[in-house]
């Protein structure tokens, strides 16, 4: 059943003017040609308004301008607030779909082959692109292709007859439409292509269900056992199994100050169990409680479906919350006599407190010489700057970044552009070691945006850990 068209009211095509033209400059301040097209140009053209029964507004890129600077378009337009939608970045079939104040914008990349500009179902003839015009619409100039009333003429047949339809069948000219050959074509190059993205994505998925610890393996392993040295102090701060401590307890054989912090019962339970197995159980302390920047009683969120995402901060989806016993950094390691000779090694895995936890707990590492803190970053979760206020502050008493683990972003642009791939890297994920502290500051404190292997093919988190040290040389 063909869905019902709506008129959209004068304030939503107002907030619709309002994102085109930040939509185009996001483009302009980019030197990126970014071009009215089909119904939002048709409506310049024949109305000097908006189709208001269209529903969402396309705009033409140049798939040779757009196709290697995906990833600049995307963080250009997350800081001008938009919400990714969607990101096609391959030749062919790219697009990026965007949404601020209601509308939806589809940027797509027209790739130039034999007399045509082309996207997956339609064509357009390409001597329209060689030269560009500009039209004023609402009040601002924008650019279109040339020869716009024959261009109009090839898209719609009869351009200057409203037609009040849904399917473009009803109101494109036939013309418009690839040949069939051709367009069969391409969607089996497209759906093999994603078909085998698919396969290496769920292969990926399985493997690290038959062995976890790949999964892990950069921060569990790589980072955790270059951290820990034997007569050290480990303190593991959320756990929702366990597996960090036991590894800890392997690498040194038993011969570290333990200590495993778990607000929940459950995930206590599950880490209590799960040491048992090993031969150094009896060396660890466990304390059920939270630590956050206060001392008293905090709240808790708990996720029985997720158990590992539970949190002392609010987190989305179904939780169940409590009031659990909470200290400072600062104060359980004071309460525990934690000698201030030995090397202090924290693993960090809160959701998001970890900012209030590491600004709080400042002026305790500033007392020990040697300290490992190993964090696993949530940007999305932080609370304006705190996180990178945070890290600053640490970097100001002798801390380096040792180590920086990338998420679905092998070599994320922000920082192969100046520091090329990783030393290391497993499947998507990548390792870098000593990265200027301004610069990790930075990508583990704010979201961006970089271009994904998988699906969604974007991704808006490109750090995934990090590991940061004041070593007694």
């Amino acid at each position: 059943m063909t869905q019902k068209l709506i008129d959209y009211s004068k304030d939503e095509l107002a907030s619709r003017k309002l994102d085109l033209e930040e939509i185009c400059d996001v483009f302009e301040s980019l030197s990126i040609n970014c071009l009215l097209i089909d119904g939002v140009l048709l409506g310049a053209v024949r109305d000097g308004d908006f189709i208001a029964w269209d529903w969402d507004v396309e705009l033409a890129l140049f798939e040779e301008e757009v196709i290697n600077n995906t990833t600049v378009i995307l963080n250009a337009l997350h800081l001008r607030g938009f919400e990714i939608l969607l990101v096609n970045p391959f030749s062919l079939n790219y697009k990026i779909n965007v949404r601020k104040r209601g509308t939806k914008f589809s940027l797509v990349g027209l790739r130039l082959s034999m007399g045509y500009r082309y996207r997956v179902n339609y064509k357009y003839p390409a001597r329209s692109f060689k030269t560009l015009d500009e039209i004023t619409f609402l009040g601002k100039q924008y650019k279109t292709p040339s020869h716009v009333e024959s261009l109009l003429q090839f898209i719609y047949g009869d351009w200057q007859t409203p037609k009040r339809e849904r399917l473009d069948s009803k109101y494109l000219s036939k013309q418009v439409y690839i040949p069939k050959s051709l367009n069969l074509l391409i969607k089996l190059i497209i759906f093999l292509r994603n078909l085998s993205i698919d396969v290496v994505h769920k292969f990926f998925n399985i493997f690290c269900k038959v062995i976890p610890s790949y999964r892990e393996y950069f921060f569990s392993v790589v980072m955790l056992k270059s951290a820990l040295k034997k007569n050290a102090t480990f303190i593991e701060i959320g756990s929702s199994n366990g597996s960090e401590m036991a590894r800890a307890l392997s690498y040194t054989k038993g011969k570290i100050n333990a200590h495993l912090i778990e607000p929940s019962p459950e995930n206590l339970e599950i880490a209590r169990r799960r040491l048992a197995k090993t031969k150094y159980a009896k060396s660890v302390n466990f304390s059920n409680s939270a630590i956050s920047s206060k001392n008293g009683l905090i709240e808790f969120f708990y996720k029985p479906q997720d158990k590992n995402l539970s949190s002392i901060r609010k987190p989305k989806g179904k939780f169940v919350k409590r009031n659990v016993q909470s200290q400072t950094l600062e104060d359980f390691i004071l309460s525990n006599d934690i000698d201030q000779r030995s090397h202090l090694v924290i693993k960090m895995d809160v959701e998001g407190a970890e900012a209030q936890i590491l600004k709080s707990s400042v002026g305790i590492f500033k007392k020990y010489k040697s300290v490992s803190i190993l964090i696993e970053v949530h940007p999305h979760e932080y609370d304006g700057d705190e996180m990178y206020f945070a890290l600053q502050d640490l970097f100001d008493i002798g801390f380096k970044a040792s180590f920086v683990e990338t998420a679905w972003i092998r070599a994320p642009k922000i920082i192969k552009e100046s520091f090329g791939s990783p030393a290391k890297y497993f499947f998507n994920r990548g390792l870098y070691c000593n990265l200027p502290t301004d610069l990790v500051a930075r990508i583990a404190s704010k979201p961006s945006m970089d271009v994904a292997l998988f699906r969604p093919f974007f991704t808006r988190k490109i750090v995934r850990s990090i590991m940061i040290e004041k070593l007694n040389d």
